[in-house]
């Protein structure tokens, strides 16, 4: 499975609760994901975990996303949740585009970039929380 190159993932707003979904096709034949990652840096070069690393497995984590579906069948679902502290503390910036990439670990060992490009966050107008 080669990797989807120079991706766009926009329209987004910042400081939103974001979830992004992400279907996994052509899974080898008896393997199954067990780890993805969502990185965000500066510049790819920038030492992991970047300025944002959402780390998942089959188990669901509050804020962070799962593995849906690990694959077994050659297809399998992602979902990654960014939060607005995500924002914060990581010092993302609306307007400002920043390198990704998805990552998969499969039950072998095995690991594969899935995608890899630029994201970019929307400015929001409403500032309100409660």
């Amino acid at each position: 499975m080669p990797p989807l190159l120079n991706q766009v993932i926009s329209g987004y707003v910042g400081l939103d609760n974001l979830s992004i979904p992400y279907t996994v096709t052509d899974i080898p034949v008896g393997r199954t994901m067990t780890k993805a990652w969502l990185t965000i840096k500066t510049q790819k070069e920038d030492a992991d975990p970047g300025i944002l690393q959402k780390v998942i497995t089959t188990a669901p984590q509050a804020g962070i996303g799962q593995i849906t579906d690990p694959g077994a069948s050659g297809t399998g679902q992602l979902l990654f949740l960014i939060a607005p502290s995500d924002f914060s503390a990581a010092a993302l910036v609306a307007l400002v585009t920043y390198e990704y990439d998805i990552q998969v670990k499969f039950d072998d060992g095995g690991i594969a970039t899935l995608e890899l490009g630029k994201i970019t966050f929307e400015q929001g107008v409403t500032a309100a929380t409660s």
